[in-house]
Parts: structure tokens; C-alpha cells; sequence
């Protein structure tokens, strides 16, 4: 299932994106803020470590929801 619900939510987070029209937006600052309050990622293997993540939960949870 790793494998499956990393495709499914990086799928799913390039839609969020688009929505959201870009990374750079006032959502995207926010999730940061809440996500990472006390140490956001510097370098970008931690960013797409964690964006992996969370395209990974977005897949989980919409799997529960279902």
C-alpha cells in the first residue's frame, strides 16, 4: 500500500495545488505555520520528505473516508 498511496497522494496534492494556485499562497503559509511551528525544513530533501508525508496521509485519509 506505500507505494499506492504515495502515487494516489501526490495526485492528489498536485490538484490541491492547482487549486490553491501555487505553493506560494496564503494556504500554503499557513499550513507550514501550523505544521512547523517550532522548526520549519531548510533544506529540500526535509521539504519533500514532508511533502511525501503528507501526500501519503491525504491518500490514507481519503481511503477512510470513502
Amino acid at each position: 500500500m506505500g507505494l499506492i498511496d504515495t502515487f494516489t497522494g501526490l495526485c492528489r496534492l498536485a490538484v490541491m495545488v492547482a487549486r490553491t494556485r501555487g505553493v506560494r499562497g496564503a494556504y500554503w503559509s499557513w499550513r507550514t505555520s501550523t505544521a512547523f511551528a517550532d522548526r520549519p525544513p531548510r533544506s529540500l530533501s526535509e521539504r519533500l520528505r514532508a511533502l511525501v508525508e503528507l501526500a501519503r496521509w491525504m491518500s490514507r485519509t481519503r481511503r477512510l473516508g470513502s
